[in-house]
């Protein structure tokens, strides 16, 4: 868990995101200590974002199974994992389905 306070995000600071995200399918199996969800994104870059700008997304109190694009699963060196967020660095192209396998302590 976090424990600093979370920040605002003014307007000032705010820029497009660098991948629109057109669909999100979920799949949740429910346990006491290990609920398992599966995500699958369908993204793409966005045009008015930076060309080669990483897949970037915040997470916090997962505990990463798996991560696949277009159906292939990425070896550990094709992104960065932290307690707080899942970095691609360089996805493969400008359109792709993201699969990502997640257990969470509700």
């Amino acid at each position: 868990m976090r424990e600093a306070e979370p920040q605002p995000v003014r307007l000032a600071d705010y820029h497009p995101p660098e991948w629109l995200v057109d669909t999100v399918d979920l799949d949740i199996l429910l346990h006491p200590t290990a609920t398992r969800v599966v995500s699958r994104l369908a993204l793409r870059r966005n045009p008015a974002g930076t060309a080669g700008a990483p897949i970037a997304l915040d997470g916090d109190g997962l505990t990463l199974v798996r991560v696949a694009i277009n159906g292939a699963p990425l070896a550990g060196g094709a992104y960065e994992a932290t307690p707080q967020a899942l970095v691609i660095p360089a996805p493969p192209a400008d359109r792709l389905m993201l699969e990502i396998e997640t257990l969470v302590d509700p």
